[in-house]
């Protein structure tokens, strides 16, 4: 377990070259936390993301994903259960001054085709809600609102940021580029 956790998230859009960037990126870092959504894929199976000391989560196995999670480090899990082919969670153990903490990761896409927040997301803060455990949520929503920053608004924006006045929810984007949404509980 390392005394710090470096946590990113990013869109791929299924890209080869964007794939390989973030993966040098990591290379070099003891521990890391990946929230990606449109990985690379082809013949239904994530491509280029895999490397040594690292471990790839993805949300389902029986559809193409459209989200994972790499960790690298130890103490990481995945939690199936709440996982779809647009939401993978993991479940991280890490150590910071001596204390031991548990937090769970997500990374969430959400399609345009559909009207957030999806089940599986509200099924999982529910469960860290009940379980006291942080939540760090990465997602590439296909909204926009000024809470995070964007120039405009969109019903979907609205409806998400409805939903998240209702939750222990905050949206910590830094600065107003797209799906850098980045929502994480209080508790950490």
């Amino acid at each position: 377990m390392s005394t710090l956790v470096h946590f990113t998230q990013i869109n791929l859009q299924h890209n080869k070259s964007a794939t390989a960037v973030i993966c040098k990126q990591i290379t070099n870092l003891m521990t890391s936390v990946v929230l990606i959504q449109k990985p690379w894929i082809n013949k239904h199976k994530i491509l280029g993301l895999r490397s040594k000391d690292s471990t790839l989560f993805c949300g389902c196995n029986e559809d193409v994903p459209r989200t994972c999670v790499i960790t690298k480090g130890d103490g990481s899990y995945g939690l199936p259960q709440f996982g779809s082919k647009d939401q993978t969670a993991v479940c991280i153990n890490f150590k910071n001054s001596n204390k031991e903490y548990t937090i769970v990761v997500a990374s969430i896409y959400m399609p345009t085709d559909s009207t957030p927040p999806a089940p599986a997301m509200e099924r999982l803060i529910q469960y860290c809600n009940h379980n006291k455990l942080p939540l760090i949520i990465g997602c590439d929503t296909n909204a926009h609102h000024f809470r995070w920053e964007s120039q405009k608004c969109n019903r979907r924006g609205y409806t998400l940021s409805e939903y998240l006045a209702t939750t222990d929810l905050e949206v910590v984007n830094q600065g107003s580029e797209p799906t850098s949404v980045l929502i994480t509980s209080k508790r950490l």
